[in-house]
């Protein structure tokens, strides 16, 4: 249930989250139309308006679609969660694509009314470009310095230098995945931080000092999003490590908390900026509207000439995009794509071999070994305290520390209000379960083979009389 809850809710608030952002491009502001510069006076024309009155329709139907498609995926959730994960994947780069696809699309359409009509608002030779050098240096004097962004990394880098900490992440192998994202992550936040305020200022107004107070304004709000959402992720590592290694508190519920709170928060910076922004330029009595539609004709940035690889957006001031037109540019977005693709693909493998790979119990000697698509258990036979053959799992609390958890199986690392620390390979339909403990923790399993659990059981209790009567 927690499982499809989470789902829903973000397949909800992202097509939400979209449609508030990209529907407003229908919105005439700064003298454009859906990222077209067109004179306020040729909005009422029929090839404008016939356009615009599809691309509304289209779009109110996409995204009412794309909502349904997304709650239906959620109900997923109570079956295998791999085909949940390979069918949201699916659903994730079809809404994206639509969007951007159509988005594109009716601004070209636009764009080539506006170039075939001649609409340059009234201007003998439109202004393709604009600077304000006096703006640069002192907005660069009034941010915080970029190293400060480096300190989040730092912040769980260090604690893993010491020997006792690195031991416990190698005793702990499911530790290393979290602390290669939190590394990527980590670095990834100063990086955006760089490109954001090294980036060339935006010209609102012939008064620099219009400029100067917007561009500091935004390159602010972006400093101390970047700056918060970096020292999250290095809490949420933290975090998870402790609780790793001492299991204070059960569940993962602390780490998701920090790991989300930039969710939140971002968006609450990002509308205060606009809010600000709107309100100084409200106040603007020489406002300079840039036309620079050439260099969007296709939808996105592509221009050369201007040596910034970071660009505001056109569709949305609160957001960035890649300049096509320089290779560095084609080379992040081509680069995210294949990596952000990668990780999905990794994501669907590994779910999937966690939902079909089947649980197995050797013994080697006077070792025995659990396997399985995730985590898999070693001990020896002196070191097991009980085993049992439960009806069913006890009946307290399990919570997930690492590892899967839905409406069909427990596998991987968990926490039980009494039991502590556990290691479950639970299929939750089938009875009975074998309880091993150890010192380190207590191990859950069955099977779906009908017997096998049975004669898990017994092998193992012949071959600890075997060991128990041979020392």
């Amino acid at each position: 249930m927690m499982l499809f809850l989470i789902m829903l809710f973000t397949d909800l608030f992202m097509v939400g989250i979209c449609f508030s952002v990209y529907g407003k491009a229908t919105l005439y502001h700064d003298h454009m139309l859906l990222g077209v510069h067109i004179p306020e006076d040729k909005l009422e024309t029929p090839s404008v308006t016939a356009l615009i009155a599809s691309y509304k329709k289209q779009n109110r139907h996409f995204y009412l679609i794309h909502l349904i498609l997304g709650a239906a995926v959620s109900l997923l959730a109570f079956w295998y969660t791999s085909i949940l994960i390979i069918c949201w994947s699916i659903w994730l780069v079809a809404f994206f694509y639509g969007i951007f696809s159509d988005l594109y699309r009716t601004h070209r359409m636009l764009y080539s009314l506006k170039t075939e009509n001649g609409w340059y608002d009234d201007l003998e030779e439109p202004v393709t470009a604009a600077a304000d050098t006096s703006v640069s240096a002192p907005t660069r004097k009034l941010t915080p310095p970029l190293w400060l962004q480096f300190l989040p990394l730092l912040l769980f880098l260090i604690p893993v230098l010491f020997p006792s900490i690195r031991e416990q992440i190698f005793r702990h192998p499911e530790m290393q995945l979290p602390l290669i994202c939190a590394t990527v992550v980590g670095l990834f936040f100063p990086c955006m931080a760089a490109t954001i305020l090294h980036s060339g200022n935006k010209i609102y107004s012939e008064h620099s000092e219009i400029n100067l107070q917007l561009n500091t304004l935004e390159k602010r709000t972006w400093y101390f999003c970047l700056l918060l959402s970096g020292l999250c992720n290095a809490f949420s590592f933290l975090v998870l490590l402790w609780q790793t290694a001492y299991q204070p508190f059960p569940g993962i519920l602390p780490f998701s908390v920090i790991a989300a709170l930039p969710v939140i928060v971002l968006p609450i910076c990002i509308w205060r900026l606009h809010v600000k922004k709107k309100a100084i330029l409200a106040t603007d009595t020489a406002p300079l509207y840039v036309d620079d539609d050439y260099f969007w004709r296709n939808g996105w940035y592509d221009n050369p000439n201007d040596p910034r690889v970071l660009v505001q957006n056109r569709y949305s001031s609160m957001n960035y995009t890649f300049n096509f037109g320089r290779p560095i540019g084609k080379v992040l977005t081509y680069g995210i794509c294949l990596a952000v693709g990668a990780l999905f693909l990794w994501m669907c493998l590994l779910f999937l071999k966690m939902d079909f790979t089947p649980i197995r119990l050797t013994i080697t000697g006077e070792n025995v070994s659990i396997t399985s698509g995730y985590t898999d258990a070693d001990f020896q036979l002196r070191d097991i305290e009980e085993i049992h053959l439960l009806d069913q799992l006890p009946a307290e609390s399990f919570t997930k520390t690492n590892g899967s958890a839905d409406n069909r199986m427990l596998l991987g690392i968990f926490w039980g209000n009494q039991t502590g620390n556990c290691r479950m390979y639970v299929t939750l339909r089938e009875s009975p379960v074998l309880e091993i403990r150890v010192p380190e923790y207590t191990v859950f399993l069955n099977s779906t083979t009908p017997g096998q659990t049975q004669a898990w059981y017994e092998e193992l209790l012949a071959a600890r009389y075997v060991f128990t009567f041979s020392d």
